[in-house]
C-alpha cells in the first residue's frame, strides 16, 4: 500500500462527514492491507462510543486483522474498546483461530 493511498484511507475512515459505506470500505481496506502503523487510528475509532455502531464494529474487526497479520494479538489494546468493537475484535480473532485450527498467534 502506497503512502498516499494509506493517508486517503485513514482520512476517509476518520471523517464522520463521509458516508458510512465509504468509511466502512476504507476501514476494511486498512484492516486487509495497511501496515501496522495504521493500527492506532483503528484503535481510536474502536474506542469512540460517539461513532455509529457499524463503524465501531468495522474498526474492531479491521484492528483484529492487522494484529493477527502481525502475530501480536496478545498486545492489542482492548481495555478502552467500545462493546461492539470489542465483540467484533473477539469474533474476528476466534474465526481466524477456527480457520487455522489453532488457538495460538
Amino acid at each position: 500500500m502506497i503512502e498516499d493511498e494509506l493517508a486517503t484511507l485513514i482520512r476517509t475512515a476518520m471523517d464522520p462527514s463521509q458516508s458510512s459505506t465509504s468509511r466502512i470500505a476504507a476501514i476494511g481496506r486498512l484492516g486487509d492491507d495497511a501496515p501496522f502503523e495504521a493500527a492506532p487510528r483503528l484503535v481510536e475509532l474502536a474506542e469512540k462510543s460517539s461513532e455509529p455502531a457499524n463503524i465501531q464494529v468495522a474498526a474492531g474487526a479491521a484492528m483484529a486483522r492487522i494484529y493477527i497479520r502481525h502475530k501480536v494479538v496478545e498486545e492489542a489494546p482492548l481495555y478502552d474498546l467500545t462493546g461492539p468493537a470489542y465483540k467484533s475484535f473477539d469474533e474476528t480473532v476466534a474465526a481466524d483461530e477456527r480457520n487455522r485450527g489453532t488457538s495460538e498467534h
